[in-house]
C-alpha cells in the first residue's frame, strides 16, 4: 500500500512560525484524502541544520565523484 503526503505551509517563515498548515494524506484505493490542519512554531535553527547538512552533503559528494 502507498501513501502521498502533501504538505502545505501556507505563509509564514522559520523565524515567526507557520499560522496555517495543511496537510492531506492519500492512500491507495481511496479517492478522497484525509485532511489535517495546524500549525508549527518558529525553527530558526532548521536553516542553520540544513546549511551544516547541504555542506556535508556536497563534501561527501566530491569526495565519491570527483576523487
Amino acid at each position: 500500500m502507498s501513501k502521498l503526503v502533501v504538505l502545505n505551509l501556507g505563509k509564514g517563515d522559520l523565524k515567526k512560525g507557520f499560522p496555517t498548515v495543511t496537510v492531506q494524506l492519500w492512500e491507495d484505493g481511496n479517492r478522497v484524502p484525509m485532511q489535517f490542519t495546524g500549525a508549527l512554531p518558529a525553527a530558526q535553527e532548521l536553516l542553520e541544520f540544513y546549511r551544516r547538512w547541504q555542506l556535508l552533503y556536497n563534501l561527501l559528494y566530491e569526495a565519491l565523484y570527483h576523487a
